[in-house]
């Protein structure tokens, strides 16, 4: 295991499973992009992270990936889709 100390603020979390790993993270920051570019997702620009959640082999399906993007203070909620 490994840990890193996060700077304290509030984070917008996608979530995608299911796909291919590589797969999974591109999607989501299309996602993100695309949020950032209609104007719905105000980003703080100061920290954004993943975590990588890897399944065994017999249990692949369990492989799922989260992203935190940072944003401003003023983001209450991000749509979900």
């Amino acid at each position: 295991m490994v840990s890193r100390n996060i700077v304290a603020g509030a984070y917008a979390l996608f979530t995608a499973e299911g796909d291919a790993p590589a797969q999974m993270v591109v999607n989501l920051w299309q996602r993100i992009w695309i949020l950032e570019k209609s104007g719905q997702l105000h980003r703080a620009y100061k920290t954004d992270y993943e975590v990588h959640y890897t399944g065994v082999a017999d249990a692949a399906a369990k492989t799922h990936v989260d992203v935190y993007i940072g944003v401003q203070a003023t983001q209450a909620a991000v749509p979900r889709r």
